[in-house]
């Protein structure tokens, strides 16, 4: 066994070996050679590694390395670098995605990620470390920014756009897609949809979320106005009867009776709720809650205001004067004879 100044000394002497950068690549290019000679080398070291597990004092020992060695600008841009190099690469990103799909697949790897969060997260010190860091890092205007191009190439590209579409359209395969026409049937909004119209939407609900109740204050914005039956071009859908009038969901077509425009004021999170990956069933459900939800608050089924009664309380627009023009009383059961004009 060594003594203590032994090993310190062997210590500083390895930093210094480790400083000078032409060890470092004939080290470097020792272990790239012994790679090309012997694939199964890095599976044996591997295998030898296996179910040995570091001291809590080795590992913060390495944590307090890492932390320094990071701290260095220059190292943190040499790896940012080398990273995106590798990302750039196919074969790379190929081989991670396989690597990822394989160890999910995995039931053991999913337990021992479950119990080391867990181990981590029942000390407060480093749940603390954790909510601080990303509270400070959401409040930087560089890390928003940096986000925000990064998602911006992504979804710029033309398989992000075909991935949305898809999934707006409920399909999940691409040659679905294809056969259903592509981009072609994307939805565009009919000439009826305004900010005037949106606004009378808003306004009949009291300026809150149709789903969670939250207020355009506790938004911070204008609430979005979604179509009950996902219909965009539904103001301009007038038949006599309306029994023609239908949703399409994916390539199917799904018809129904009554007025087809009914609308609700979503929060953002509620809006999102109502996109995304969502089956048909769920998306049946969704509008039937929707009707269900505007035939119990307005006896007429009509979810707006009206030109006629938004020009009236354009008069006044006080919030007492607001409540006495509700065209409904759920209390009480009495409504109004209204105009049905978008």
């Amino acid at each position: 066994m060594f003594t203590e100044t032994t090993l310190l000394k062997i210590s500083e002497n390895s930093k210094k070996m480790w400083q000078n950068p032409e060890y470092r690549n004939k080290v470097s290019n020792g272990i790239k050679r012994r790679y090309n000679l012997d694939p199964t080398w890095k599976e044996k070291i591997s295998a030898d590694h296996k179910g040995k597990k570091h001291s809590y004092e080795w590992n913060e020992k390495i944590g307090i390395s890492n932390k320094k060695r990071y701290s260095d600008p220059q190292l943190r841009k040499k790896i940012s670098e080398i990273s995106k190099r590798l990302w750039e690469k196919n074969e790379f990103r190929e081989k991670n995605r396989l690597g990822k799909e394989k160890a999910l697949k995995d039931i053991g790897y999913h337990i021992k990620l479950s119990e080391s969060n867990k181990r981590r997260h029942e000390n407060p010190t480093y749940h603390q470390k954790i909510v601080d860091l990303l509270t400070n890092r959401n409040k930087s205007t560089e890390f928003r920014k940096k986000i925000s191009e990064s998602l911006t190439k992504i979804h710029n590209t033309e398989d992000a756009k075909i991935k949305v579409s898809m999934r707006r359209q409920g399909l999940t395969t691409k040659e679905e897609w294809e056969t259903n026409g592509g981009f072609a049937t994307k939805q565009k909004y009919c000439e009826r949809w305004t900010p005037d119209l949106k606004r009378r939407i808003r306004l009949l609900w009291g300026n809150c979320c149709a789903k969670c109740g939250k207020t355009m204050l506790d938004e911070g914005q204008n609430l979005a106005c979604h179509h009950v039956y996902w219909q965009k071009s539904s103001c301009c859908i007038k038949d006599d009867d309306n029994h023609n009038c239908y949703f399409k969901i994916g390539s199917e077509r799904y018809y129904y009776k009554g007025d087809p425009n009914k609308f609700v004021p979503l929060c953002s999170s509620c809006h999102q709720s109502m996109g995304g990956k969502i089956g048909k069933k769920s998306k049946i459900e969704l509008i039937k809650e929707m009707e269900n939800l505007i035939n119990f608050k307005f006896e007429d089924g009509l979810s707006y205001y009206t030109k006629e009664e938004y020009n009236e309380i354009s008069k006044y627009y006080t919030y007492d004067y607001l409540k006495t023009l509700k065209r409904w009383n759920v209390n009480q059961g009495q409504s109004t004879s209204v105009s049905s004009n978008i």
